[in-house]
């Protein structure tokens, strides 16, 4: 490794500065201050010749979630560490561990500008079906076409992870429950427009249910707010069929959730 000439110039230079004024006319006092500030200067300087790498001014704390967020609107962000622990290999989404990070984050991001913050929860409907009657490589296509549509959708300050294994939540800042049916209908369309291809070149109509809920007034945590999207969107549903489902939907969510896919 190469030392900067400038460091270079300082620690060959410094002793003999230091043993000049010290013995120079008034140097006690200068001396004092410069023996006190000498190991100093030598401390950084050979810290730099081990490490290679300038001392920062000031140690910025690490940003595992703003630097996965910035990477999503890329189909393959970069491959370091922290990036792919926290993004789904299939959809190249963010998975459920950025949603942990990241999500928190918006709810106290909302709570001190006051503003609103919403959050979709989306299930591919039928996925189980295509599953068994067209095979697991089809339904890998499927889920990546499915991400793909949403994020058609989404604008930069959204963010959508693959949560479990067809199911996607979306978060929604500064978008409340006056604006929320708007972007739900949104990604439902890009979905249901999306062109799905199956074996042999088969076109496949792929649909999603949808479920919503917004910070604070439907709840203030992660889970409250998750239960509430949750059970509207399996109350619509079963609409019709089996009338509203908004207990149903809560035990579902509290049952499964324990251990995400990824």
């Amino acid at each position: 490794m190469r030392l900067p000439r400038r460091d270079l110039i300082a620690l060959l230079v410094l002793p003999f500065v230091a043993a000049a004024l010290t013995h120079g006319p008034g140097g006690t006092t200068r001396g004092v201050i410069l023996r006190a500030l000498l190991p100093v200067s030598v401390l950084y300087l050979s810290l730099r010749l081990c490490s290679g790498v300038c001392l920062p001014a000031r140690a910025g704390r690490r940003d595992p979630a703003g630097a996965i967020r910035s990477a999503l609107p890329h189909e393959k962000p970069p491959r370091d560490g922290i990036g792919d622990r926290l993004i789904d290999p299939l959809t190249r989404l963010p998975n459920a561990r950025f949603l942990f990070v990241s999500f928190q984050e918006e709810v106290d991001r909302a709570t001190r500008y006051r503003g609103p913050l919403s959050l979709i929860e989306l299930d591919v409907d039928g996925f189980g079906e295509i599953n068994n009657r067209y095979g697991y490589p089809a339904g890998d296509r499927i889920l990546r076409g499915v991400a793909r549509a949403i994020r058609s959708q989404l604008r930069s300050c959204d963010s959508c992870v693959r949560y479990a294994s067809d199911e996607f939540i979306i978060t929604v800042p500064g978008v409340g429950k006056d604006g929320i049916e708007a972007v739900k209908a949104r990604v439902a369309a890009a979905i249901a427009n999306h062109k799905f291809v199956v074996a042999g070149g088969q076109p496949l109509i792929v649909t999603a249910s949808l479920g919503w809920a917004t910070f604070p007034e439907d709840g203030r945590s992660f889970e409250a707010l998750i239960a509430v999207a949750d059970a509207r969107m399996y109350g619509k549903r079963f609409a019709g069929r089996e009338g509203p489902r908004e207990a149903g939907g809560y035990q579902r969510f509290s049952g499964r959730r324990d251990v995400p896919v990824n």
